[in-house]
């Protein structure tokens, strides 16, 4: 996997990536399980990987291991100093961490204890054995199993990612579609409306680009276009949401951004853009139309309206920025 792909995945997945052994968390109180259990691992690998293990002796360090560690399996004993501290651990990484990858297996010193055998369907526990079998070649294959499956789920999810990537970003530039722009402007009205809170909108796009594309031919509009975007996404905050609309226009989605403050960050990235050399034997210039949602908008309300302050930006001599009119709802004539 190479660094481009890595931007896409979470920081969560990319620790599971680059992790250069498999974390596994023992957890019981009594220290000569955890001294076997070493010895029995210690010469354990999985897919060039070696183990590194750390102990927990109760609910406590469990709980703070697990909040500064990601864990691949976790060997859980469930009667420590409460009778149900390894259920609450369970209970704590299903449906606090929320984290179904985790692979735990349970240990116990009580056979066919009918609460764990609940515990275990209940809360999606991956294995079941007795302490007896703290033998190297039991050891051995609880963990193999754990690891494939957990190994197994982390590759599924970065498929699911990729395929996820390539349905919300376009494919010449990188920046996200209209697919993408959709689900997050969803996202952003319901915030907004939920909270009361404004989000700012730009729309702008490259002025005279037909003329680029003819004289200097569509291998050059397109580099243009992937270095356009290059170029705004490193002079926008993180938050912010750039998607190619169509063609040469965009849009960016600013949470949290007042009308003014929208209005500054497009002439802002206006001026940055005309000083910017885009290695084209010429100066690039770009429009911009703004606005921001507020509650009560519709979605259909605020891109007509950003479309037509664009469409004034374009009209009155370009390389301008224009502010979106409200209750100005017809598209550009």
């Amino acid at each position: 996997m190479n660094d481009d792909e890595l931007l896409f995945l979470s920081e969560l997945e990319q620790v599971f990536i680059k992790e250069e052994t498999w974390k596994v968390l023992i957890v019981d109180d009594d220290r000569e399980v955890h001294s076997l259990s070493k010895i029995a691992l210690s010469n354990f690998s999985f897919l060039g990987k070696n183990l590194d293990l750390f102990s927990a002796y109760n609910e406590d360090d469990t709980l703070h291991l697990l909040k500064n560690h990601e864990f691949a399996v976790v060997f859980l004993d469930v009667i420590m100093e409460n009778d149900d501290s390894g259920f609450k651990i369970v209970n704590h990484i299903r449906n606090v961490l929320h984290d179904q990858y985790i692979q735990i297996i349970i240990r116990t010193g009580e056979a066919n204890s009918l609460s764990e055998q609940a515990i275990f369907s209940q809360y999606h526990i991956n294995s079941y054995c007795e302490k007896t079998e703290l033998t190297r070649d039991k050891l051995f294959s609880h963990l193999h199993a754990a690891l494939s499956h957990f190994h197994q789920f982390k590759e599924l999810l970065q498929e699911q990612n990729k395929l996820s990537n390539n349905v919300s970003r376009d494919y010449l530039t990188g920046a996200y579609n209209r697919y993408k722009m959709e689900e997050e402007v969803n996202r952003l009205v319901a915030h907004s409306d939920r909270y009361n809170e404004s989000f700012g909108i730009i729309m702008f796009d490259i002025d005279l680009f037909k003329n680029i594309n003819d004289r200097y031919g569509h291998q050059t509009g397109d580099r243009l276009l992937i270095q356009l975007v290059n170029f705004v996404e490193k002079n926008i905050r993180e938050s912010d949401i750039l998607i190619r609309w169509g063609g040469e226009e965009f849009i960016i989605l600013l949470p949290l951004l007042s009308l003014d403050e929208t209005r500054y960050k497009a002439d802002e990235l206006r001026k940055m853009i005309e000083a910017e050399d885009f290695n084209i034997p010429q100066s690039i210039t770009c429009s911009f139309g703004v606005n921001k949602y507020s509650k009560d908008d519709t979605k259909e309300k605020l891109l007509k309206e950003l479309d037509k302050a664009l469409y004034r930006a374009k009209s009155n001599g370009r390389n301008r920025v224009e502010q979106a009119t409200k209750g100005e709802n017809n598209v550009r004539g």
